[in-house]
């Protein structure tokens, strides 16, 4: 049954399926893969695009004053490094000259699939990523018992 290829009044083929050789064929969709596996460590905390800023500040707060964690890490990719920085500076206000801040930037290597695309394994692309160290100075004079950063429970 042909009557889906078949011209219109106009004379324009009416076909949704892409051309098997042809340049003209429509863009695929693509899906996004995740990024690379993260480390499972309690004190490192990863932002995302659907995180709120008050929720992530409540969670390293938790960190620092409940757990006792003296070394936090935030990091975020792409759409998310401005939540870091935004981050990083309530961090800062909040505990003032006790908490000092190391910033690491990079690059991540991430692969978006074209999805109906069965030929390509997907397109490759590199994504800024921010990660910030935040350390506690002097733990002793905040009467916070210090805990090994290192040490993931």
């Amino acid at each position: 049954d042909g009557s889906a290829d078949a011209p219109s009044p106009a004379g324009d083929v009416m076909n949704d399926e892409p051309d098997a050789g042809g340049d003209s064929a429509p863009a695929a969709p693509l899906r996004q893969r995740r990024p690379p596996p993260r480390t499972t460590a309690e004190n490192h905390v990863y932002v995302g695009r659907q995180q709120t800023l008050a929720v992530l500040f409540k969670m390293v707060r938790r960190l620092i004053d409940r757990r006792g964690y003296r070394e936090v890490l935030i990091s975020g990719m792409g759409a998310s490094i401005t939540k870091v920085v935004h981050l990083g500076q309530d961090l800062l206000l909040h505990y003032g000259s006790e908490m000092s801040l190391e910033p690491s930037v990079g690059t991540v290597d991430v692969v978006d699939d074209l999805i109906g695309s069965y030929d390509e394994d997907g397109v490759e692309r590199r994504v800024s990523s921010l990660t910030i160290r935040l350390s506690l100075a002097s733990a002793e004079a905040s009467g916070i018992s210090p805990r090994d950063s290192s040490a993931a429970e």
